[in-house]
Parts: C-alpha cells; structure tokens; sequence
C-alpha cells in the first residue's frame, strides 16, 4: 500500500472508540429534551424518533459519528438551564474533533481557511467592544451566539474529512423535517388550522418556546435549498427520501406561520428549482401553477393571504421603515466605534427592546464601521468560495444551492430578525461549512472527463 493510502485510510476510517462518546452524548441529550422539558405528548414522540434514529442508524452503517451530522434537529427543543441541547452536543463534538486532529497531529487544526478567518475577526472585534458595551448581559448573549456561529464553521468544515459529507448534508433536511413536525404539532394542540386563522393566534399556535412563527419560517427558508438539492441529486434513496420529505413539509408549515418573506422566498425557490431544472418547459409551468395554487388553497391559506391583503397586518411593514429610522440614529451617534456588541436591546430610544429587523442596521449601530466592513468581507470571501464551486463541474450542483442559501439569508436579514437569533446564526454556519467542506473533498477526487 502506498504511503498516500496509509495517510487517508484513517481518515475515511477512524476507530469506532473515537466518536463513541459523542453517540452517548446524542442519546443523553435527545432523551433530556424529550422527558426533561415537559413538551407535549406529539413533541415527545417527535423527540423520541429522533432519538432512536440518531442511535440506530449510525449503528446500522457502523459509523457511530453519524450521530454528529444529526446535530441540528437539536435545535428544536427549548433551553434548560440557559442551555441548548445542541450547544451542548456541538461543544463536545468540537472537543472530541479537538483531540481526534491533536492525536493525528492534523495541520487542519490550526490552519484557517481564509473564510474562517473572516469570522474570526470579525468575532474578535465584537468580543473587543465589550469594553465599552453597554449591557453586560445582551454582550454576552452576542458573544456566545457569535462563538458557537464560528465554532460550527469550525466543526462542520473539518469533520467532511473523518465522514461522508452527505450524511451532514442529510442531518441539515432531516432538521427541517424535524422542525416542520414539531411545528405541526403545536398547530394541532391548539386546534389545529381553525385556530390559526385568526391574527392574534397566529403566533401562539407555532411557538415552539425560543421561536415563533417568522423566525421558525426563517429557519425552515435557509434550509430549503439543501432539500430540493438532495431530493433532486441526492447520492442515495435516503438523502432523496429526507429531501422530499422536507419539500412539502416546510411549504406547509410557512403558510400555517403567514409569513410573509418566508412564503414569498419558499415560492421563489420553488419556481427557481423548477425553471432551473433539466425537465420539459410545460412540466415547469404546470409545476408552478400547482406550488402557487396550494399556497393559496392549502391549509392556513386565508391567513396568508390576509397578510397581504388586510391593511391592518400590512401596517407592520410600515412599522418596519420606523425601525430603521431610529436604527439609523443610532449609527450616527455612536459612530466610529458603535454602542458595542449587544447594546441595542435595552437602549432607551423610541426602539428600546424591540428589534430593528434589519441585520445590517444592528451591526452598524453595534459595531459600526469595522464591524460592517469585517461582514462585508466574510460575505466577499464566501462568494468567492461559492463561485468557485459553480464552476467545477464535480461541485456545480451543490454550489447552485448554497448560492440560493446565500441569497436566501441575505434577504430575509433584511426584514426580520434572522442573524440576532441563535439557532439561525448557528444554523447558517453549520450550512457554510457542510458545504464547504464537502467541495474540499471533492477537488480532491480526479477531475471529470468530458462527455465525448
């Protein structure tokens, strides 16, 4: 065997010990948020499937870290102790990769890629403006949410090498299937779709406890590219199977929520998918009609379409245009150097505790120019990434969707409270990293030869 195979064997085929602890902490964590959190009986169900698939199936393809690429269905239980069960798991899986990448004496663990880089600025200049912040509390509620955002790129992106990328890949779907059906559930506790045809039910009937129905839209929106990926390329029937699965799902639960931005991005990813696909002209059209017919005669469609018709639920759209406003006063009395990470929420001005919903106006008021210009250049630096993806044909097709994610969080940032929330900023780097990582691997088979 040559010395090339002896440096990869381990890597595709680490010692089942190694990732065993992280399986016991998955089954731990699963059953705590099922018994622990005194959620409903459906929850509990919801909880409990997951639970065994996150331990039988890693099993079954004896892979134990398999239970890792299951890590976002965590997020769907609420927080004990001031903690999340998957902050929990994804602290211990980056200690676990820690000493895997220590023992191996793998470059990888101190060597960033440029990407990384850029976050890591950009977090050390949040973390630096707690010298002048000026609520202890929402900085640190910043700071670990910026940490963990930073620590899942970290994870994400370095695990593709020791497991196949499909499988972390499959976890982002099976998370949005996951998130669906917890949502459904609390639509059926309370009554099901008649009780969310009226506004002030609207969001008790999908509060999940750390999210209501726009933010859990706004969820279920940046995973979507991933799904119509692996339903429509998935390398095996599971990763297809997940991927249709989530499709139907996440429309459902977007037009039960009446969210305005995730309805109109689900239906724009949607008629993007199909156009965009390799199917007759007259398939797509008569796709459309149907995506576009069942959000306005499926279920919760009368509230949906309310929010866009009834004046009085299109005034928050106005009310968002005086959140900016003030937002921007802020920029400009706490310019150069901003109020400091967190200081936003609490600030007495006409917002206090509401949010701008507008993440770029939240970083300027917060971090000001560094700040904005240390984004600017996390985003530059992804984009180049992503168009490199587009352009090798072994990676095309996953790069077409993590543009559409891209896009996705870049607009929906811009109308709701995305990037400030915990899961999502968790979320969308875990995303960055799955995919990143899994081009990595790719470059690293023989090119494609052209069809002749």
């Amino acid at each position: 065997m040559s010395d090339s195979l002896r440096l990869e064997s381990p890597v595709r085929t680490p010692g089942w010990r190694t990732f065993l602890p992280l399986v016991l902490i998955a089954l731990a964590a699963s059953t705590w948020a099922a018994m622990a959190f005194g959620l409903s009986p459906a929850s509990r169900l919801i909880m409990m499937v997951v639970a065994a698939l996150v331990i039988v199936v890693p099993f079954l393809w004896r892979w134990p870290a398999m239970a890792v690429a299951w890590l976002p269905v965590f997020m769907i239980p609420p927080q004990f102790a001031k903690v999340f069960a998957y902050e929990v798991i994804l602290l211990m899986a980056a200690y676990g990769l820690f000493l895997l990448l220590f023992l191996r004496r793998d470059r990888s663990l101190t060597k960033l890629d440029g990407f990384e880089v850029a976050v890591w600025l950009l977090f050390g200049w949040a973390a630096f403006t707690g010298f002048w912040a000026r609520d202890l509390w929402w900085y640190a509620f910043g700071v670990r949410k910026m940490l963990m955002g930073a620590i899942a790129l970290w994870v994400s992106w370095r695990l593709c090498r020791y497991m196949k990328p499909d499988l972390l890949m499959i976890g982002i779907a099976a998370a949005a299937v996951a998130l669906a059906l917890a949502t459904l559930a609390k639509a059926y506790e309370h009554g099901w779709f008649e009780s969310v045809v009226q506004e002030f039910q609207r969001r008790s009937a999908t509060d999940l406890g750390w999210g209501t129905s726009n933010y859990i839209a706004a969820l279920l929106t940046v995973m979507l590219p991933t799904a119509i990926f692996l339903a429509t390329a998935g390398p095996n029937p599971l990763a297809r199977a997940v991927g249709w699965t989530a499709l139907p799902l996440t429309a459902m639960v977007v037009t039960i929520a009446a969210s305005r931005g995730g309805s109109l991005l689900v239906l724009g990813v949607a008629l993007f998918a199909i156009f965009r696909s390799k199917i007759r002209p007259w398939i797509a059209v008569l796709a459309g009609a149907i995506a576009i017919t069942l959000l306005l005669t499926g279920p919760g469609a009368k509230l949906l379409v309310d929010r866009f018709t009834d004046v009085k639920d299109m005034a928050s759209v106005v009310v968002r245009l005086w959140y900016w406003r003030v937002a921007w006063v802020r920029i400009v009395d706490h310019f150069p150097f901003g109020m400091g990470l967190g200081g936003g929420y609490g600030y007495l001005d006409r917002l206090y505790t509401e949010d701008p919903h507008n993440y770029w106006l939240v970083m300027a008021s917060e971090l000001s120019l560094p700040g904005v210009l240390l984004w600017i250049t996390v985003l530059v630096v992804l984009w180049r990434r992503i168009s490199a993806m587009t352009r090798d044909p072994r990676t095309q097709a996953a790069g077409h969707a993590l543009q559409l994610t891209f896009w996705i969080s870049q607009l929906n940032t811009l109308f709701e409270p995305t990037f400030q929330g915990l899961h999502y900023h968790f979320l969308w780097y875990w995303i960055i990293g799955t995919y990143l990582g899994w081009a990595e691997q790719k470059r690293k088979e023989p090119p494609l030869s052209p069809a002749r």
